[in-house]
């Protein structure tokens, strides 16, 4: 009966639950609602609760569909599971990112646009495979994407009606490009953001809430940069290398919206596993083995 999008409002109902006086706002798309509202059914206390072991069961499914897809042994799966720590900061904050990930393997290993389009729809960075897949040209996924968006869209219209998807669109989404996004408290340089802008913003900060216009556009040529480097990739690479091609995309859209926390960084199991692949494909050489590793410890630990 309310604007998900007003703060005051989510904070009323957490002290009504007299769990918490406030809570962040929520500034996911629209669609995501459709993901998100079962949980009214429930306090915030129990939701939380139900999601925290929903969690486990998604992540469970995700190294079901890794084993079918890359026949990695279950045990080396496990390894990386235990080892990988924003996996257990990600269930352990309570985030969607696991889902989020799940529909990424599905829509990778499938090529289905209805999966990368509610990946794209609860967090909007996924959408960047849908330029690898325009690049590689696989036309069929892509209008399947666009399709899902829409057919999402309208099905979320009982709960958010085209004015208020119309004010996310022009609105709020703009506000994730300079950092204030739609009122976060939590400042752009604490020490677990590991993004690209916050690399420009401790160059030439701004406020704690909100990036300098230099570190803004710094930050915009330089994620371009990268989706253009990708693009031109995909355009000349033939589709063997599509898969090694898509884990870097994920890391592209990890590392350049305002915030990657050590959360967000879940999604990198798709890319580990990926890199695991390539070794058992003896795609990697010994030097690339090296780096990889003192990569991966940083990013896991």
């Amino acid at each position: 009966g309310f604007s998900p999008y007003e703060a005051d409002e989510l904070n009323k109902r957490s002290k009504k639950d007299k769990t918490r006086n406030s809570v962040h706002p929520f500034f996911y798309p629209p669609p995501a609602l459709i993901f998100f509202s079962w949980t009214d059914s429930f306090s915030l206390l129990k939701a939380s609760r139900v999601f925290f072991w929903l969690n486990q069961l998604i992540l469970f499914m995700c190294v079901w569909m890794l084993k079918r897809w890359f026949h990695l042994s279950y045990a080396l799966l496990i390894f990386v599971i235990a080892t990988f720590t924003p996996l257990a900061d990600s269930i352990k904050m309570g985030q969607i990112n696991i889902w989020v990930l799940f529909c990424l393997i599905i829509a990778l290993y499938m090529r289905s646009g209805a999966a990368l389009a509610v990946a794209g729809l609860i967090k909007m960075s996924p959408i960047y495979i849908m330029f690898h897949w325009c690049a590689q040209k696989y036309w069929l996924s892509v209008r399947n994407t666009v399709l899902a968006a829409l057919i999402l869209t309208v099905l979320v219209m009982p709960l958010v009606g085209g004015e208020l998807q119309l004010r996310f669109y022009t609105q709020i989404l703009p506000t994730f490009m300079d950092g204030t996004y739609h009122g976060l408290k939590v400042p752009i340089g604490i020490p677990a953001n590991h993004s690209i802008p916050d690399l420009f913003n401790q160059y030439e900060p701004g406020t704690a809430h909100q990036l300098s216009p230099l570190a803004q556009r710094l930050s915009s040529i330089t994620s371009f940069t990268l989706l253009c480097m990708l693009l031109i990739f995909s355009f000349r690479w033939n589709k063997s290398a599509d898969k090694y091609l898509a884990g870097a995309f994920i890391i592209l859209m990890l590392v350049t919206p305002t915030y990657t926390y050590e959360h967000h960084l879940a999604f990198g199991l798709l890319p580990v596993v990926l890199l695991l692949t390539a070794d058992r494909e003896e795609l990697l050489s010994f030097h690339d083995k090296i780096i990889l590793c003192y990569a991966y410890f940083f990013m896991a630990l």
